[in-house]
């Protein structure tokens, strides 16, 4: 077993993970199909295409959240901010989120 502390397994396993992430956003997400369209996603420009995508204003985000989404909602929960801040904000929690939620901080029923 390689020890965490091994630095260029420890970089290695990052920047293949990277890879992957990215890569798995490309096949799943509309939102970021297009904006990973060329070139193909390595482990040598994986840091490179993450720091190339630009930063998602909020007002972008709520026209394309439907599109950044990589799977189906099952089991997911919308709720809404009090908007004491600021405007209102819609968001979504997945059911493993919702439950470490009420574990945590009890439940609302």
């Amino acid at each position: 077993m390689t020890a965490v502390t091994d630095m260029p397994d420890l970089t290695s396993y990052r920047r293949s993970q990277l890879a992957a992430t990215l890569e798995f956003l490309r096949q799943r997400s509309p939102f970021y199909r297009d904006r990973l369209k060329e070139p193909d996603i390595t482990v040598d420009n994986a840091a490179e295409m993450l720091r190339g995508l630009p930063p998602l204003p909020p007002d972008d985000w709520e026209s394309a959240r439907l599109s950044i989404r990589t799977g189906p909602l099952d089991g997911a929960s919308f709720g809404y901010s009090g908007g004491t801040t600021a405007t209102p904000k819609i968001f979504v929690s997945a059911a493993a989120e919702l439950a470490a939620i009420h574990e945590t901080f009890g439940s609302s029923d």
